[in-house]
């Protein structure tokens, strides 16, 4: 008897973790996805109907109602006091020069490595 050798030994199936699936099984599979994929459009279609009595959401009523949305989201924010904001600031920009004069020491050195190389 074949000793069985899997991480989860009840796991029924073939390694890679993808059964096998033959020429046939393939073609089935894509019949059945391409009728799934058929009666979405049509429920596409029917549903585009319903769709049309709900109000364009360019109209002067939807666009106020969106303005509304944002700005209660706004107020919700809570925005970081100005020192805070300079000292992240400072920091990025920090961050910034240190990772360019890193990556150009970098470069300018693996450009003399190759050059030294070719001749």
């Amino acid at each position: 008897m074949v000793e069985h050798r899997t991480p989860n030994p009840g796991a029924v199936g073939s390694n890679p973790s993808w059964p096998a699936i033959r020429k046939k099984c393939w073609a089935k599979l894509i019949n059945t996805y391409g009728a799934r994929m058929a009666a979405k459009t049509k429920e596409k279609k029917v549903s585009g109907d319903v769709k049309a009595s709900q109000p364009s959401p360019f109209s002067p009523g939807q666009i106020k109602k969106f303005v509304g949305e944002v700005q209660a989201e706004f107020s919700k924010i809570v925005w970081p006091d100005k020192k805070v904001t300079l000292g992240l600031t400072g920091m990025v920009i920090l961050l910034a020069i240190i990772v360019s004069a890193y990556l150009g020491t970098v470069d300018v050195l693996l450009g003399k490595l190759v050059s030294t190389i070719l001749h």
